[in-house]
């Protein structure tokens, strides 16, 4: 397995002036522009589902299934080898350059040719064409200009930000053109194919490095060293997640699978785009520490704290909405989701979470360690999705993955601990407290706030309910701090810009 790790080069990377300070700037502006572009994103299927209905909604499902199936089955796992790499990596480019190439135009075939065989899978026939079209996202995503990885390996976040931030504004602004004028099945895949298009354009006009087609076997292989395990782990990943909405699809039909789809971007989401901010800027920031670990461990545990703490509040927030908005929204076919959606959002945070110590083993050259636990979540998926979907339908699923995620956290932080010389309770208190008082926030709420509540109109409880749980968890997140003396609001003050708010509490306990 030792192969697995590419070595570590003698000279030291250029620090910033501000090692710490530059992570949590990239977090913070990664975090503003995520934050912003994700909420379009859910904003325009929520829209496109209201309008069109939950068949459509379906269809678009099925596609955004495949499209992500493909494109993982196809991954190679450069761009994260190009910046868990120390040294110059410019003589990497063009190798790298033609394999992504090569890549989006493979996935386009697949997908184009491909279609008919989908569409029957899912017993959706006007699915196909829909495909069809879907494959020019990756044809034009496969050409984007390479040396743009750099941003992030050099902590460049600002540029990242400027990089990402409009295909997201590009694919809402032109699906909302086209649904309020035309309003069609299509109307969001033109929006995506126009912000695949700019995302294009713009990392060529954002990177002045020359590029040009070339290839190295020697460059390649070293690369694909490390990539083969995000390859691997991708796999594994993609198997839980969509490999479950291929087999729930089979079973389900369209209707309940556009529920299935909405609910699991309405639940997920945000905290799966937290996720992604947390490792976009953990490693690269993880990799430069590679060498030193006590130092990584401690800025884990921080980084971790600070995420566990944030994950789970957002989880809570939207378990307690969940029903509220559905009644706001939504029809009766969709009432279904006040169940899913707050299953959907434990799933969400067990993902999140895993993620956060995903990018510990890719940082110090040992992705494999993360496909460990993904192969057993995806054994207890083979195991249960089939009884739990056909006797459960979508409630079935979704407490299944619940159940998942949870079994398999209390699992991989072992691992965490022995990799990084860390006692295993000091991971496994910061993961499962804050569930734990998620879970009696929620509790209070539902038996002892909403029956005082319940005549209040949904426009309002929406509001009043995720408060009054929020309150209760920040609570208990102090009353953690007293009894136990880990600085959980001093470390989220040092890590979010909260300092005001830290130095209270500190003085508070």
């Amino acid at each position: 397995m030792n192969n697995a790790s590419l070595p570590i080069k003698n000279s030291a990377p250029e620090e910033p002036r501000s090692f710490s300070a530059a992570v949590k700037r990239g977090a913070f502006l990664l975090a503003a522009m995520r934050v912003s572009t994700r909420f379009l994103t859910a904003l325009q299927l929520l829209i496109f589902s209201i309008i069109m209905g939950t068949e459509d909604t379906g269809l678009i499902g099925i596609a955004l299934t495949t499209l992500i199936t493909i494109e993982v089955f196809c991954q190679l796992g450069i761009t994260k080898a190009l910046i868990q790499r120390q040294g110059d990596n410019s003589v990497f480019f063009p190798t790298a350059f033609t394999a992504q190439a090569i890549r989006g135009t493979f996935i386009a075939i697949m997908m184009y040719y491909s279609a008919p065989w989908v569409a029957r899978w899912f017993n959706a026939p006007e699915a196909a064409d829909l495909l069809r079209w879907f494959a020019i996202i990756p044809c034009c995503k496969g050409f984007i200009n390479i040396a743009v990885t750099q941003f992030e390996r050099k902590l460049q976040f600002g540029k990242v930000v400027i990089l990402d931030i409009g295909s997201p504004i590009i694919d809402f602004i032109v699906t909302m053109i086209c649904l309020f004028t035309n309003p069609n099945l299509f109307s969001l895949v033109w929006g995506k194919i126009a912000g695949a298009v700019w995302a294009v354009a713009v990392s060529y006009l954002m990177k002045t490095d020359s590029w040009k087609l070339g290839w190295n076997w020697e460059r390649f292989r070293e690369l694909h060293v490390f990539g083969k395990w995000v390859f691997v782990s991708g796999v594994i990943g993609l198997l839980l997640t969509r490999g479950a909405d291929f087999a729930v699809g089979r079973i389900l039909s369209t209707s309940e699978f556009g529920i299935l789809t909405l609910s699991t971007m309405l639940a997920i989401t945000p905290m799966m785009e937290l996720n992604n901010i947390i490792n976009r800027v953990a490693f690269p920031a993880y990799s430069r520490l590679q060498g030193d670990i006590p130092r990584l461990a401690s800025a884990f545990l921080r980084t971790f704290l600070a995420v566990t703490t944030v994950v789970v509040a957002i989880m809570l927030i939207i378990m307690l909405s969940a029903a509220d908005l559905v009644n706001l929204l939504f029809d009766s076919s969709w009432q279904e989701m006040k169940i899913v959606i707050p299953l959907m959002a434990i799933w969400g945070a067990c993902r999140a979470l895993g993620g956060a110590t995903s990018s510990v083993f890719m940082a110090v050259g040992k992705p494999f360690f993360a496909s460990y636990y993904h192969l057993v979540m995806l054994f207890m998926l083979a195991v249960l999705v089939y009884p739990m979907t056909s006797r459960g339908g979508l409630i079935g699923v979704s407490l299944m993955l619940a159940s998942i995620g949870m079994t398999v956290q209390a699992l991989r932080y072992g691992l965490i601990a022995k990799l990084l010389d860390l006692p295993a309770i000091e991971i496994y208190q910061r993961a499962f407290i804050p569930f734990c008082l998620a879970g009696l926030s929620w509790l209070i709420v539902k038996t002892l706030i909403q029956p005082i509540f319940a005549d209040l109109p949904s426009a309002l409880t929406i509001a009043i309910f995720p408060a009054v749980g929020l309150s209760i968890y920040l609570l208990g997140l102090f009353a953690w701090q007293s009894l136990s003396k880990i600085p959980v609001y001093q470390t989220l003050g040092s890590v979010l810009p909260l300092g005001w708010f830290s130095k209270f509490f500190a003085k508070a306990s």
